[in-house]
């Protein structure tokens, strides 16, 4: 029983139902005795007995146990509610909950002979690799071309549905599964997100904002006010929200600094947060807060693999493509993996990293990182280059 059970356990207790038979049946018999009508034949094998059981104690138990314990107590409570009562927590202060978003972005289209002109159609299909058996599809939402002479050209795509894992780091995008003639490559490119994908909101992330909402109610222009406008965009939880204060640029300014749970947020998104924020008049008297993203420390990890003995060749090629998506999902390019993530203000741990990693892996005997742990200040930890290698 976890320790929020306990405390309605008691509450219903200290309201004077029994929660267990033997106190239902105590509480029977002494209603019925300062009644005036005490029963005498209760065996357990008394017809009598058993269809007051049935038809009296047993409904008892369940209001208590079943209906109150998990269902009415906990959606009191916005810590406990269930995501069905949620958004009535929300309408309560005016916060609805987020719905999902189709992510939108752009990708390259290379070749190494520039001639001839070659055509980019609307509806032009964009995978990524592989990351943990799931392929990420773009389509491309313009026609593109590739005047003679010219090597590359950008070109607007959108996911084929909502989601945030489709914000993948730059690279993943990079497998065209219809070849076009004369096209020799494909890629996303860093900052090529211009509208993040979002999944519905999280129940936990939703709890979060409704929860600021309470100490934002008042509308002065405190780090909750802000933080609920910033959150009122789509993939952006209250949690990865900072405030830098003491006049970072002289008197009056602040800076809001904005996390994602994966890729960065695009120049065209912070770009909305602070037009928002200071040319649509929701900020205070005076103030002069900058939107921008969480700064980046970069890093070059080598991570060394040793495999099982049992391990083929398939199954340690396969281990090492793993791995790689893994880290790379704990230096927040991907969202395929339970791993611990780079947060600021922190102190990674590639020990805590390891453990995860053997725990997702049953083929992993060793594992060995190039760095230490890193610690962050205002920043998070993203990766310069990565190399997994084996160790044979």
């Amino acid at each position: 029983m976890s320790d929020h059970s306990k405390d309605f356990a008691k509450m219903v207790s200290d309201s004077g139902l029994p929660m267990t038979e033997a106190d239902a049946v105590n509480l029977w018999n002494t209603k019925a005795a300062a009644a005036g009508s005490p029963f005498n034949n209760n065996p357990g094998y008394s017809p009598f007995w058993r269809a007051v059981l049935a038809l009296i104690t047993a409904p008892v138990l369940w209001i208590a146990n079943e209906l109150l314990m998990k269902q009415v107590l906990p959606n009191f409570f916005l810590k406990t509610a269930s995501e069905t009562f949620l958004p009535l927590f929300g309408w309560a202060v005016d916060c609805e909950r987020k719905g999902s978003q189709v992510m939108q972005g752009r990708v390259s289209f290379s070749r190494l002979v520039a001639a001839g002109e070659i055509e980019i159609a609307v509806g032009t299909a964009v995978h990524s690799t592989v990351i943990n058996g799931k392929t990420y599809e773009l389509k491309t939402t313009a026609p593109g071309i590739l005047f003679d002479g010219q090597n590359s050209v950008v070109v607007p795509v959108a996911a084929v549905a909502p989601g945030a894992g489709f914000n993948l780091g730059a690279g993943y995008y990079s497998v065209l599964p219809v070849p076009i003639a004369g096209v020799d490559a494909v890629t996303n490119q860093e900052d090529w997100l211009i509208t993040p994908g979002a999944d519905l909101e999280a129940p936990d992330d939703y709890r979060a904002r409704i929860r600021n909402k309470f100490t934002a109610v008042n509308q002065y222009h405190t780090d909750a006010v802000y933080r609920e406008i910033i959150t009122g965009f789509a993939n952006i939880s209250p949690r990865n929200v900072f405030f830098e204060h003491d006049a970072p640029r002289g008197p009056g300014t602040a800076n809001a600094v904005i996390l994602m749970d994966t890729g960065e947020p695009s120049e065209q998104l912070l770009e909305s947060i602070q037009v928002h924020i200071m040319d649509d008049g929701n900020h205070g008297h005076g103030d002069d807060l900058l939107v921008m993203a969480m700064p980046a420390t970069e890093h070059e990890l080598v991570v060394t693999v040793v495999a099982e003995d049992y391990a083929d060749d398939d199954d340690k090629a396969l281990l090492l493509q793993n791995m790689t998506d893994a880290v790379r999902t704990a230096f927040r390019e991907n969202t395929q993996y339970k791993v611990t993530t780079t947060q600021p203000f922190s102190i990674f741990s590639f020990s805590k990293l390891a453990g995860e990693l053997h725990a997702l892996f049953s083929d992993l005997k060793s594992v060995r990182f190039s760095l230490d742990d890193i610690e962050n200040g205002l920043s998070v930890a993203r990766l310069a280059t990565l190399q997994v290698v084996a160790d044979d």
